[in-house]
């Protein structure tokens, strides 16, 4: 079954659906007939060569015209669609929200909220949002899916810099860095960076923050970083001081309990709260 509610079925080389009491929901029409994924409730149909929605009544939601359709998980109301070799996005009534226009299309965040990059004809990339308003000029040699504050990473001239939305770069300098790879939550402190393969810190005056002296760094909330050395796992703050020692397999942060999990080499882990104090130890149990 391709749903809870329809089956697929054949005749004459086409397909079409039936429910589960073998009624008709669709004539034998389509060459081609398969889930949406990450979508229920949705079906991509084939007829003459092009694609098409339709949904589990039978009924069209989106025009058998295009040359290809795809999902992204966890984007709602948003679908890429390519039609004559080129890109762009619709909703799933079936309007255009970004024409199709493009070479290449990629989300830029977790949901539709945080736009879209686009590649141009001459190869370029650029941002427009969900309105296909252009936020970013395609200009730029690539753009990676590193965001936060209104900042964009974008490569230009071989060299990885952040941008406000305007354009203008965000950072005074680009020295002291070879790639960046997380914008920090908390608006104009800086990001994460790595130089000579470490990780460290720096503030958009390019300013160190953290010494780029760790094997992996990651921002767990603001002005506390998750950090691996010599391969265990600890815990400092923005000023580098270690609140938690490098002595843990792994450490995930849990925001919505405000706690750290810590694995140990024993299949054992400590509860850790948001002072660093050990409040549990012993085996988690799913």
């Amino acid at each position: 079954p391709y749903e809870k509610t329809v089956l697929q079925y054949q005749k004459n080389g086409k397909y079409g659906i039936i429910d589960f009491n073998g009624k008709d929901i669709t004539k034998p029409i389509y060459e081609e007939i398969r889930n949406m994924p990450y979508r229920e409730g949705e079906l991509i149909v084939k007829k003459d060569g092009k694609y098409g929605l339709i949904n589990l009544k039978g009924k069209e939601i989106l025009p058998i015209e295009y040359d290809d359709i795809q999902a992204s998980l966890g984007v709602k109301n948003a679908l890429k669609i390519q039609k004559d070799g080129k890109c762009g996005i619709v909703n799933t009534e079936g309007k255009i929200v970004i024409n199709p226009e493009y070479e290449d299309i990629l989300q830029l965040g977790e949901d539709n909220k945080s736009g879209y990059i686009v590649k141009n004809e001459s190869g370029k990339y650029g941002i427009v949002d969900y309105s296909d308003t252009t936020v970013l000029q395609c200009e730029y040699d690539e753009i990676t899916q590193i965001h936060g504050n209104d900042m964009y990473v974008v490569t230009k001239a071989g060299k990885q810099v952040l941008v406000n939305k305007d354009g203008t770069e965000a950072m005074k300098s680009a020295s002291n860095y070879s790639t960046i790879e997380a914008v920090l939550k908390t608006e104009s402190a800086g990001v994460i960076i790595t130089k000579g393969g470490k990780y460290g810190v720096i503030n958009l005056n390019g300013q160190t923050i953290i010494e780029p002296k760790y094997d992996e760094l990651k921002e767990a909330k603001s002005g506390i970083f998750i950090y691996k050395k010599n391969g265990k796992y600890g815990i400092i703050d923005a000023s580098g001081n270690e609140r938690i020692s490098a002595q843990y397999t792994n450490i995930t942060y849990q925001e919505s309990a405000d706690m750290y999990i810590a694995e140990k080499e024993n299949f054992e882990s400590d509860i850790i709260d948001s002072n660093f104090d050990v409040e549990l130890s012993g085996m988690l149990i799913e």
